[in-house]
C-alpha cells in the first residue's frame, strides 16, 4: 500500500535508483520528506553479465522528479526535506539543499545541476502545471545572472559550464517557449556582461517555435 510513495529511475530495463517519500506534517503545512534514497552508481553487477558502464546523474534525476511531483501535484506540501548521511552531504549541497537543524536538509533553490535535470523532464512532459513553469522560469533567469560573474575556482568554472548548458537547453529546437523566452529575456538584459551572450542570442533567434504547455 505504499507503492505510490516510491519513485524509481530505470535505465536499460534495470532499476538504477530509488527514492521513498513521506509527508511530514508540521502545524498547518507539511513537507515532502525523502525517507530513503539510493543509487547503484554502476557498482552492482550480475554474475556472468558484461560490466555496466557507470551511470552519472541518477541521483539528480530522482531529486528532479521529486521536485516536479511537489510543484505539480502537492499543493499542501511546502518544502523537500531529508536527514542526510555524512557521505551524501556533498551531493545534496550540489543540487541546492541547505542545512536545517542538526542533520536535516531542505531544498531551498535548485542549483544548475538540478535545473538541467528539471529542464530535461519538462521538455518531455506535455502536462506541466503553471506553478512549475513559473518557478523554472525564475531559475533560468537566475542562471543567466550567474553567467555575468567570472569563474576563478574549479567549482565556479564547473558551475558556470552547467549554467551555460542549461541556457542552451532552453534555446534548443523543440524546447518549451516559456523557457526559451525566459532565457532570451535574461540574455538581452545582461548580454553586455556575458561573453557568450551574442552566440546564445543568435541561437535563440534561429530556433523554431517549441511545443506549447
Amino acid at each position: 500500500g505504499v507503492e505510490r510513495n516510491l519513485l524509481t529511475c530505470v535505465a536499460e530495463n534495470s532499476i538504477v535508483g530509488l527514492i521513498f517519500l513521506a509527508l511530514r506534517e508540521q502545524f498547518l503545512t507539511s513537507d515532502l520528506e525523502i525517507k530513503y534514497f539510493a543509487t547503484v552508481r554502476g557498482k552492482t553487477q550480475v554474475p556472468g553479465e558484461a560490466p555496466r558502464r557507470p551511470l552519472k546523474g541518477v541521483g539528480t534525476f530522482l531529486v528532479a522528479g521529486v521536485w516536479m511531483l511537489l510543484k505539480n501535484h502537492l499543493s499542501r506540501a511546502r518544502d523537500i526535506v531529508l536527514d542526510s548521511e555524512a557521505g551524501a552531504r556533498k551531493f545534496y549541497e550540489s543540487v541546492g539543499f541547505v542545512p536545517r537543524g542538526m542533520s536535516g536538509y531542505v531544498l531551498r533553490e535548485p542549483r544548475a545541476y538540478l535545473l538541467k535535470a528539471l529542464l530535461g523532464i519538462a521538455h518531455n512532459s506535455g502536462n506541466l502545471g503553471e506553478r512549475a513553469v513559473k518557478e523554472i522560469q525564475g531559475l533560468i533567469r537566475r542562471q543567466v545572472k550567474v553567467l555575468r560573474k567570472g569563474a576563478k575556482t574549479e567549482r565556479q568554472v564547473s558551475e558556470r559550464k552547467v549554467a551555460l548548458s542549461c541556457i542552451r537547453e532552453c534555446l534548443r529546437p523543440g524546447a518549451r517557449p516559456e523557457f526559451a523566452g525566459a532565457a532570451r529575456e535574461g540574455l538581452l538584459k545582461y548580454g553586455k556582461k556575458i561573453p557568450e551572450a551574442e552566440d546564445l542570442i543568435r541561437v535563440a533567434g534561429a530556433r523554431k517555435p517549441g511545443i506549447s504547455a
